[in-house]
């Protein structure tokens, strides 16, 4: 939901949401661009204030932070080439020997490969741009990532003919906020409903 422009600046969902938060707050938003897997790190170490970027709301994180939302709804997506798409429609078609796939470090991406794909071949990358890079040089068949991540990959490699799927689980995105302040979550709660609305 997050993405750079050509000349380095933040764009998408998540930054928009960001800068309407900030200025309902009336305080400036400052977009910092964390690897995934040290989002969580960061946060929990006072370095950021809130987690806006694409983030599953699980069970497993819930335990270390808090979170305010859904503000999306989003699910897992197989990215592959258009020639070989038709062979993977399901987390069960990925759960081969046979089936090479990548998946992003720290994403929820990499716990489904690793709970439900333990007979496929996974190579755990560290970002979405190096598991798209397997793809397109041919070492993976597959990209396990959230759709909306998939989607956008598709679009910034056009000339490599790479699909999406529809998304195969259900999976409610949310802001996250270390420690557990009842009055900014009351806040965020509300400010999403009024955006809702």
């Amino acid at each position: 939901l997050t993405a750079k422009k050509k000349d380095g600046k933040p764009m998408g969902l998540d930054v928009d949401l960001a800068n309407l938060i900030a200025d309902a707050m009336g305080v400036k938003a400052k977009i910092v661009f964390i690897p995934f897997a040290e989002l969580l790190g960061s946060l929990q170490a006072g370095k950021i204030d809130m987690i806006i970027s694409n983030m599953t709301m699980t069970p497993k994180r819930n335990l270390q932070v808090v979170f305010v939302g859904p503000y999306f709804m989003s699910g897992q997506a197989v990215l592959t080439t258009k020639s070989a798409s038709a062979s993977f429609q399901s987390l069960a078609s990925l759960n081969k020997p046979d089936v090479p796939l990548a998946v992003p470090a720290g994403t929820t991406s990499a716990m489904i490969a690793k709970e439900r794909l333990s007979k496929a071949s996974v190579t755990v990358t560290k970002n979405m741009d190096d598991a798209v890079n397997l793809l397109v040089a041919g070492k993976v068949k597959v990209v396990l990532s959230d759709a909306v991540t998939s989607a956008l990959a598709t679009g910034r490699y056009k000339d490599k003919n790479l699909i999406s799927s529809d998304p195969l689980t259900f999976e409610p995105i949310g802001i996250a906020i270390a420690g557990n302040d009842p009055h900014l979550t009351n806040w965020l709660e509300n400010f999403l409903m009024l955006l809702k609305g």
